[in-house]
């Protein structure tokens, strides 16, 4: 029996390049789907938003979903440092099966989007990494690139090399979710096996505006390279 198909909410301009994000930890694919309206992208694409497949109990004003469950110690645990340290190399309650409903679900867009800019924030940035070093290396071919908004290790040991693929990784130097410094730790690695921009600012767990033109004009530019090949 394959996997079920996760939710997916599209936004289909008729473009050649499409856009597919995985929203973060509480939150559904409506989430990110405002970017669609800010990012000043040189060329229309189109946008995914696909939905995590666990939903969460106790939000009265939507419904809210996660990819894994979290790690209980980071609400227990006085040295948190350590916690991240052993997160950086475990597989959370829930990953597996995620990961299978993923990629079935993303199979399903390679079928019909040749040149994808793939990316995620926070828990969904996690996630949209992994994804991406669970393709073969014929469909990593149709991603042009990865954004990680907000991300920290996670599984390193799944991470490949690339030299010449590119990456965007953007943080916030006072993120009060997942730690400036475990983002670093996450740069450090990303910078020795893949062709990466990392984006720092004064702010905390977001998106902020100033990001949102680094990131365009990070796409633009990885578009613009793929067009004149």
């Amino acid at each position: 029996m394959s996997n079920p198909i996760l939710k997916i909410n599209k936004i289909n301009n008729n473009q050649k390049t499409t856009v597919v994000l995985l929203h973060g930890y509480g939150a559904n694919a409506e989430d990110l789907a405002g970017l669609a309206d800010y990012v000043p992208f040189s060329k229309n694409v189109n946008w995914s938003f696909i939905e995590a497949p666990f939903e969460l109990a106790g939000n009265m004003y939507m419904k809210s979903y996660s990819w894994f469950d979290l790690n209980e110690e980071l609400f227990t645990s006085p040295d948190k440092a350590l916690v991240y340290e052993k997160m950086a190399n475990l597989i959370p309650n829930k990953y597996n099966e995620s990961m299978e409903m993923l990629l079935s679900t993303f199979r399903e867009v390679l079928n019909t989007e040749k040149n994808i800019v793939l990316g995620g924030f926070s828990q969904g940035s996690m996630m949209a990494l992994q994804l991406f070093n669970n393709l073969s290396s014929i469909d990593q071919k149709q991603i042009n690139s990865l954004t990680l908004f907000s991300s920290i290790r996670f599984n390193v040991d799944n991470i490949t090399e690339n030299k010449t693929f590119p990456v965007f990784q953007s943080h916030g130097r006072i993120d009060e979710v997942l730690p400036f410094d475990q983002a670093s730790l996450l740069k450090n690695i990303l910078e020795k096996k893949y062709n990466l921009e990392f984006v720092e600012f004064n702010g905390g767990h977001q998106i902020p505006m100033d990001v949102l033109q680094s990131w365009s004009d990070f796409v633009n530019k990885t578009l613009e390279q793929t067009q004149s090949l």
